[in-house]
């Protein structure tokens, strides 16, 4: 079974839209925090987290990070409890660490404006004056 490393996760959390936006100690902290929580396990029952905690893992669970799982158990009475837990995915996260980021192609504004539309703009300056 692999394992997601400390600074695995933290290179992940440079690449995800909502925590890459943090500082490096805080991207650190979050990192420590997510890898704590999961230790070797991939998953971790939901009534363990704070209504924080569990607003950040929604946020990894938008990015595709971590997922979440039900299961029912049957009581002695004969009700269903049922349990939520956090998946972490693993593979995805291995796999988007070590992913090179993409290059964002530079698009400008003016590049679809055609020659008419230059001279059109330069007249009405001239007139102007």
């Amino acid at each position: 079974m692999e394992e997601v490393s400390l600074e695995t996760m933290v290179k992940v959390l440079k690449k995800v839209p909502d925590t890459s936006g943090l500082e490096d100690s805080e991207q650190r902290r979050l990192a420590e925090f997510i890898v704590n929580l999961f230790g070797f396990d991939d998953y971790i029952p939901d009534n363990r987290l704070t209504p924080q905690e569990r607003n950040i893992f929604y946020s990894l669970e938008e990015a595709g990070l971590l997922g979440t799982l039900q299961d029912e158990v049957k009581l002695l009475e004969g009700k269903n409890w049922r349990l939520n837990y956090w998946v972490l995915k693993k593979k995805k996260l291995i796999a988007l660490a070590e992913s090179k980021p993409e290059k964002k192609a530079e698009v400008s504004v003016y590049s679809d404006l055609d020659e008419e539309m230059w001279h059109r703009h330069s007249e009405d300056e001239e007139e102007q004056e």
